[in-house]
């Protein structure tokens, strides 16, 4: 045993603290309070905590050799995109940019068992509510304008342009939260992670149906419109990519704001600072699905691409705060038990918050990855925290570690 640095508690002489994930050794990183490791990410430690990194944010649950896989298929589901794009076959290509997202989200809750054994109510809640609601405003949509030509600024102050970038963004914004929160009363949902995961995921699917629902029109233009190829294909880029994670980005830090408002214990609430109130949370996600739905309404296509670029950055960087903070608020909470092996590394580590061995958050594994070495009396790691459960939020739990240029909202 030595004492760490950092949380000065005394653990295990490996390569990390299991409490706290600081490198043994290293000297102790100043400041107070949750988050204080702003070196590495705790979702993957070989990372930085401030990094644009697409995978590692969206699907922070994955070990290194499932990442990998996900990757792959980014990738080539956006390759797919631009050959369709490119080939001019708009139509099916829009279809393609709308399930990508959606579909890798899917596939991610269901490889890393995040619904703890309620696959209906979690996934009903998350994806099938937003594509319910997605497919309502879409609907909607389809009603308004759909113009081929760039509106601008002249167009702002009519009532369907008003509609499209301020009602329907901040009505996909709270429709999105909705049904996550449900699952904020359930106790045994009572990681941060957990809130921002349900948020994103319940985002993605809302935002992709109600472009696809919203732009089905336009597929009596046929196969191959005469259309400009390189316009359309960079639309389908930003519809199929930057959007999705814009919305994941925004609903996603609000979402995280509930769970650490209701599920953390009251020394952890302020973790995110002033932007991690509820109420300010949802603020911040409105203001950011808005200024995309502008930047769409009255921008040209190479500016508008470069500022959805920007606000999808700043997307993933509020998603990854929220991650990172929420897999450090508990370090002091109980005594490392029985040792259980790592999903990410494959070596034994004493069963606490990080893996002692390769440093990753053991909450930011698939929660069934260890369920073989589980211990009676000490729960698995990314599974719950032990005897801490709450009935409800009123009395807050412990947070646990662990188509066209003018297509769309």
């Amino acid at each position: 045993m030595v004492t760490c640095g950092y949380c000065d508690h005394e653990v295990p002489a490996d390569r990390f603290c299991c409490r706290c994930g600081n490198e043994l050794g290293v000297a102790a990183y100043t400041g107070a309070g949750p988050g204080r490791r702003t070196r590495q990410y705790a979702a993957a430690p070989d990372e930085p905590a401030w990094a644009l990194r697409f995978t590692s944010t969206l699907f922070p649950q994955l070990p290194n050799h499932a990442m990998t896989a996900f990757r792959v298929a980014l990738v080539s589901g956006l390759a797919l995109i631009l050959a369709l794009g490119i080939a001019g076959i708009f139509s099916v290509a829009l279809a393609a940019a709308a399930v990508l997202v959606p579909l890798l989200t899917l596939l991610y809750l269901v490889d890393v068992d995040v619904y703890e054994d309620q696959p209906l109510v979690v996934v009903g809640l998350t994806m099938a509510w937003g594509a319910a609601c997605g497919l309502g405003l879409g609907l909607w949509m389809q009603h308004l304008s759909t113009a081929l030509d760039e509106q601008g600024w002249s167009g702002i102050g009519t009532t369907n342009a008003l509609v499209r970038v301020v009602l329907v963004p901040v009505l996909s914004v709270l429709l999105a939260l909705a049904g996550p929160l449900l699952l904020l009363r359930l106790p045994r949902f009572n990681d941060v992670l957990d809130g921002v995961i349900f948020g994103a995921a319940s985002a993605v699917a809302l935002w992709s149906t109600t472009v696809l629902v919203s732009a089905w029109p336009l597929t009596e233009l046929g196969l191959q419109p005469q259309q400009d190829t390189g316009a359309w294909t960079l639309r389908l880029v930003e519809l199929g990519i930057l959007m999705p994670v814009i919305a994941a980005g925004a609903v996603g830090w609000a979402s995280a704001t509930m769970w650490l408002r209701y599920r953390a214990s009251t020394r952890d609430r302020n973790a995110l600072g002033f932007l991690g109130h509820p109420i300010t949370g949802v603020v911040v996600a409105i203001v950011v699905v808005v200024a995309a739905a502008l930047a769409q309404q009255v921008l040209g296509s190479l500016v508008r691409a470069l500022v959805l670029a920007i606000l999808a950055a700043l997307g993933l960087l509020l998603l990854r705060r929220a991650i990172h903070v929420g897999l450090l608020d508990e370090a002091d909470e109980y005594e490392p038990g029985p040792d259980v092996t790592c999903a990410n590394c494959g070596r034994d580590t004493p069963t606490h918050t990080f893996c002692s061995r390769c440093g990753v958050a053991l909450r930011a594994l698939p929660k069934g990855a260890s369920s073989e070495s589980s211990t009676p009396g000490i729960e698995t790691p990314g599974i719950e925290t032990p005897g801490i459960e709450t009935p409800g939020i009123e009395t807050p739990g412990t947070a646990t570690p662990g188509a066209t240029p003018e297509v769309g909202a």
